[in-house]
């Protein structure tokens, strides 16, 4: 009975050391792993696009007179964006300083009355 307790742990053992040695072996390659490419350090132009008081202004159109004016809202401001974005496509960055959602009557309807459906700001 004594020996037994010996015997089982000389076989743990030595199973153990197999099974390593298969796992050292199955890692011998004299293959090197790719080198990691360096990361861009280059200089870059960075565009910073700044917008403010569009006050709900979407579309070219003045909602308190009820005329069209073509150098309101956002479908310009989309254009110019747009613009800005394909001379630079990897560094713009756009920033909006608020009054965004309202001052108009359209941001007015959609904050007040009717605020069930997502603002179209």
């Amino acid at each position: 009975m004594r020996l037994l307790v010996p015997l089982r742990a000389l076989r743990a053992a030595s199973l153990c050391l197999v099974g390593a040695c298969s796992f050292l072996t199955a890692c011998d390659s004299d293959d090197k792993p790719p080198r990691p490419t360096p990361p861009d350090t280059s200089p870059r132009k960075l565009t910073l696009l700044q917008t403010s008081d569009l006050h709900t202004n979407i579309f070219p159109w003045d909602y308190f007179s009820g005329k069209p004016d073509a150098k309101r809202g956002l479908a310009k401001l989309a254009t110019l964006i747009k613009q800005a974005r394909e001379a630079n496509p990897d560094c713009t960055l756009l920033v909006d300083t608020g009054d965004t959602i309202q001052g108009t009557s359209l941001g007015t309807c959609y904050g007040l009355v009717d605020n069930t459906p997502r603002h179209r700001m």
